[in-house]
C-alpha cells in the first residue's frame, strides 16, 4: 500500500461516505472506488461494504483504519523531527528553546 492509501482509509473511516471522502481527498468518486477496490485486491480482504446510507467498515477494515491513523500520526512526528533537525544548524541542541520546540511538535 502507498502513503496515499493510508490517507484514503483515514478519510473514508471518518466520513463513512465515498462521495464526501472523494471531495475531501480532491479526487473523483469513481477514482476513489477504483483505488479502494485495488487496495482490497492487494490485501486479499474486504475493507468496506456498501450500504444504502454510505459504507460500513468490516472488522479488518476497522483495524486497517486504526493502523492508518496511527501510521499517519507517527509520520507527522517524523516530519516534525526532520524539520527540527534542519533548524539545529541555527540552534544549540541543549538550549531550552530548542528542547521546548521539540516537545511542542512531537508530544
Amino acid at each position: 500500500m502507498e502513503y496515499r492509501d493510508w490517507e484514503i482509509l483515514k478519510v473514508l473511516h471518518r466520513e463513512k461516505n465515498l462521495t464526501k471522502a472523494a471531495k475531501h481527498l480532491f479526487i473523483t468518486q469513481p477514482a476513489l472506488t477504483n483505488r479502494l477496490k485495488h487496495m482490497q485486491e492487494e490485501l486479499g480482504t474486504t475493507i468496506v461494504t456498501r450500504e444504502s446510507r454510505g459504507i460500513h467498515f468490516t472488522p479488518q477494515g476497522e483495524y486497517l483504519a486504526h493502523c492508518a491513523e496511527e501510521a499517519l500520526a507517527h509520520n507527522q512526528k517524523i516530519w516534525a523531527v526532520q524539520k527540527i533537525m534542519r533548524w539545529q544548524v541555527y540552534l544549540n541542541w541543549e538550549s531550552p528553546i530548542f528542547l521546548r520546540i521539540i516537545n511542542l511538535l512531537i508530544f
